[in-house]
């Protein structure tokens, strides 16, 4: 089996060990990333690391295309500096996704004052409603910074979804 696109993987024969008693269960070939994910992980040699790497990329992937095929808008909150080698907040996407919303300046004075741990992802669904997703993959857990955030969050009255996709990788 490959294909660039995650395909639902039914029996355990699908997967590997690390995809083991998932089900449903997300299986990626490593020999087909999305240039998305051969950004995140192309200095990464072929380790526990890169594998982790690749399956937060794809469970990103799979979210987000659910949420476009719903129709719900969304920004990342977050984006990787490329010359200061860090995430920084992503002032102006999120602007974009939130322009006309009545909590714009609000929702952007309070990311930018967060920005540790924020969730992945800011959406505006289709009654104009603001809410946020954390995405997991596998066993990941919401580290303490993450989940600080996300009760900051919800005491603003927002919603916030973690998320949780199970990715298994066949190693070809």
């Amino acid at each position: 089996m490959s294909s660039v696109d995650p395909k639902l993987c039914v029996t355990d024969e699908d997967c590997n060990d690390d995809a083991v008693g998932f089900d449903p269960v997300y299986w990626l070939t490593l020999d087909t990333p999305s240039e998305k994910q051969k950004a995140g992980y192309k200095k990464a040699t072929i380790t526990k690391w890169r594998n982790r790497r690749m399956r937060g990329n794809t469970a990103e992937e799979i979210v987000e295309k659910e949420l476009s095929d719903n129709g719900i808008s969304f920004a990342h909150t977050m984006i990787l500096d490329e010359t200061k080698k860090r995430h920084i907040f992503n002032l102006g996407s999120v602007k974009n996704l939130l322009e006309g919303h009545k909590r714009k300046n609000e929702t952007v004075a309070i990311l930018a004052e967060l920005v540790v741990g924020l969730p992945d992802l800011i959406c505006l669904d289709k009654k104009n409603k603001i809410y946020f997703i954390e995405i997991k993959s596998n066993k990941s857990e919401v580290k303490p910074e993450q989940k600080q955030a996300i009760d900051q969050l919800r005491d603003y009255d927002f919603k916030v979804i973690v998320r949780r996709i199970k990715v298994g990788l066949l190693q070809k």
